[in-house]
């Protein structure tokens, strides 16, 4: 990535004209001279912001800093509002009552290409959006360095571990300071004793507690707020509502899997799990509202997103036996096992031995790597044993 970011940088300095080009490259460059200067993508655009005469050279961003921008444009401008947009359509999907209304409002509208204000003035659209935002926020939280010493109010007083009473939180130079985005979106203090719950009618009548919530849009946590606040807020805002304004007009969208199959887990944002570990038994933990660090950490000693396979799952069952025995039956009696069984689709047995047949073909290759390089040492020991002779002789 830095290999490919360095280069990019370079050749849009070249084609804006802040480098000289490379030689023998001069006479097709001229050639070529309508796209230099005209770069309209984000990275041109930058550069040439970076590099005007009205910035003083000790406040330009370094080429380094310049390209560190590359993956925060693909991170903080595309993932994250792709991933919004992936928690939108579940929450239609899992309201089709929600998904006809909205529908219905957005057909007020003739033109499939609305402009930003029309889109504006549709009051249920927008409480559809800030409710997927609160309820599904792209990434649950995120960490901020004191760059000094500082006090931090807190709303209600605590004991901390002497058992004093606090008001306030005193932090230093360096101390990192995390924020939990879903937890604020979510407290039920603020949003009231629904607010795990998807409902963008309460955006018309707002609990008084949300004018607390630290916000640059949408009495929300989502975007954080302050200078450090996401800057690209209201384009992302727009973005999803471009977006789902065309797919809802045009598609009813479903879930094509069971709802309790779909799963969370965060890198970086957070997306719809893959389970590595068993699905049943990952599903029962989720579902059922148990705390997978607390009770599944006690028997594997790994989270439900890194567990694999193997002696884990077989403490793991006998674990849900002993605390869980009624979704023991359901997912691992005999009857439960036999019905998994009968499912199993002959693609999936044949993918299965695939697989085993290709592992069982790459250890042959280490094997036989290993061989040869064994090999190969023995022999150069021989040559070596062999030249000292002949130097000893000699």
């Amino acid at each position: 990535m830095r290999r490919i970011g360095k280069q990019l940088v370079e050749e849009r300095k070249r084609e804006l004209g802040f480098l000289p080009p490379k030689s023998g490259e001069q006479q097709s460059q001229e050639r070529d001279a309508p796209s230099s200067g005209t770069g309209k993508d984000l990275l041109s655009l930058m550069i040439k912001a970076n590099m005007s005469p009205d910035v003083s050279p000790e406040q330009r961003m370094t080429d380094a800093e310049v390209m560190h921008q590359i993956p925060t444009f693909m991170v903080a401008g595309h993932e994250t509002t792709a991933t919004g947009l992936v928690w939108a359509l579940y929450s239609l999907s899992t309201h089709p009552e929600v998904q006809s209304r909205l529908r219905t409002e957005l057909y007020t509208l003739s033109s499939p290409t609305p402009t930003m204000n029309e889109l504006n003035e549709l009051s249920y659209f927008d409480a559809v959006v800030k409710e997927c935002l609160r309820l599904n926020s792209p990434f649950e939280n995120t960490l901020r360095i004191a760059q000094a010493d500082d006090v931090i109010p807190v709303g209600k007083p605590f004991l901390d571990r002497s058992g004093q009473l606090r008001d306030r939180v005193r932090i230093k130079k360096g101390d990192g300071v995390f924020l939990p985005v879903l937890v604020m979106n979510r407290l039920e203090e603020i949003w009231g004793p629904d607010a795990a719950e998807f409902d963008p009618e309460r955006w018309f009548k707002l609990p008084e507690a949300t004018n607390s919530v630290p916000s640059v849009w949408g009495n929300q946590f989502s975007f954080l707020s302050g200078p450090r606040s996401c800057i690209g807020f209201r384009f992302a805002v727009m973005e999803m509502k471009s977006i789902l304004y065309t797919l809802i007009r045009n598609f009813e969208f479903k879930l094509g899997v069971a709802e309790e199959d779909i799963l969370k887990t965060s890198a970086i944002v957070t997306r719809p799990m893959e389970p590595k570990i068993d699905v049943p038994v990952a599903r029962a933990i989720h579902t059922h509202n148990l705390d997978p660090y607390r009770d599944y950490g006690r028997v594997c000693g790994f989270p439900p997103e890194y567990c694999e396979f193997g002696s884990h799952l077989t403490k793991c069952k006998a674990w849900l036996e002993e605390e869980h025995p009624a979704l023991f039956q359901r997912y691992y009696s005999e009857d439960a096992l036999t019905a998994k069984a009968a499912t199993l689709s002959l693609e999936a047995q044949n993918k299965l031995e695939e697989d085993t047949v290709k592992k069982e073909r790459k250890a042959e290759a280490r094997a036989e790597a290993e061989a040869k390089k064994k090999m190969s040492s023995r022999i150069t020991i021989k040559r070596i044993e062999r030249n000292k002779k002949k130097y000893v002789t000699a």
